[in-house]
């Protein structure tokens, strides 16, 4: 008869993730892995108006100041090379019309720029992968060694069975054992089977579960065969009227679970516990989550970054440039 121990054992050092025993998340590799992210971040958060750009930009906010500056001073005259030229409508004219112009010129190479930046972006995009795929990978492998404790779990279920199934005939009530399947991980096995880093762990876990099933077979058979002499005397007991008042058939049925399953179910019930207090653990301190909370802050400094060079670089300059026009446009 195969032990509780010798079962629980088994189950927890092929399957430690499962029951919070080990971790495949590496806080150390995951690090190494950032590095990379913040090179990436620091490159696309960088200012990305290019040198001409700028010198448009210093244009359109050097002439709107001076345009300002015209009419709320009412200055009649403005130097323009070594000469003064007055401050008339036809100057102002001009003024609204070079602010215009600088400003649409302005969009249009900060449009360039910003999709030239982009190209950037993309060049170094995969260092948000590597970073991912490793936070991917862990949850994974956690819900790969899930599947196969919870396929040993259905296959234990289903080994009660005959033990219902005795218990019905000796007491002569009808077969009604039906076993509700636990196993709801939607993993596709054969599609990750040939994936390189989950191969071997699907491979060994499977031998696991077929070396489990089979010791498990021959204890259930050992049962079947002691319930079937069992029921075959109280029937052979019956058929010729020698049944005693006290039927003992249920309680040899009962020790022989007792003998031959019952580890099976200790274990089960002892493991379970243990699945969920791990799977709970994980939910409240998550090393994975924990890494997606660094990834996810890394990206909000970067949009936050990103903004602001945006708002000031171009943004401002526009918005001044057009309030100026607005402001002053009689």
């Amino acid at each position: 008869m195969t032990t509780q121990s010798h079962i629980e054992h088994l189950v927890r050092s092929k399957l430690p993730i499962a029951f919070g025993k080990s971790e495949f998340f590496d806080p150390d590799s995951f690090e190494n892995n950032l590095d990379p992210l913040v090179d990436y971040a620091t490159k696309v958060s960088e200012p990305f108006l290019r040198p001409e750009t700028i010198r448009y930009q210093s244009i359109l906010l050097y002439v709107s100041f001076i345009f300002v500056s015209i009419n709320l001073f009412s200055i009649s005259k403005v130097k323009i090379g070594d000469s003064f030229v007055y401050a008339d409508w036809k100057l102002l004219l001009f003024y609204k019309f070079f602010i215009a112009t600088i400003t649409i010129l302005f969009i249009l190479k900060s449009s360039v720029d910003y999709e030239r930046a982009k190209f950037t972006r993309r060049k170094n995009i995969q260092a948000f992968p590597n970073a991912v795929e490793l936070i991917n990978d862990s949850l994974i492998k956690r819900d790969i060694q899930n599947y196969f404790w919870l396929e040993i779990y259905d296959a234990i279920g289903h080994a009660y069975e005959p033990y219902s199934n005795a218990i019905a005939e000796s007491i002569n009530k009808p077969l009604d054992f039906n076993y509700i399947r636990t196993n709801s991980y939607l993993l596709d096995i054969d599609t990750l089977r040939n994936i390189p880093e989950f191969a071997l762990d699907i491979e060994a876990n499977e031998k696991l579960v077929a070396e489990l099933v089979t010791e498990l077979e021959k204890d259930v058979g050992r049962f079947k065969e002691r319930t079937k002499r069992i029921l075959s005397e109280r029937q052979a007991a019956l058929n010729n009227h020698l049944m005693s008042p006290y039927d003992s058939s249920l309680n040899e049925i009962y020790n022989a679970f007792n003998q031959c399953l019952k580890s099976w179910f200790d274990a089960r019930s002892n493991l379970e516990h243990e699945s969920r207090l791990a799977q709970f653990n994980h939910i409240v301190n998550s090393p994975e989550a924990l890494g997606f909370e660094k990834i996810k802050k890394i990206i909000n400094r970067i949009m936050i970054i990103r903004h602001f060079y945006t708002a000031i670089e171009v943004i401002f300059p526009i918005l001044f440039a057009v309030i100026v026009l607005v402001v002053y446009a009689s």
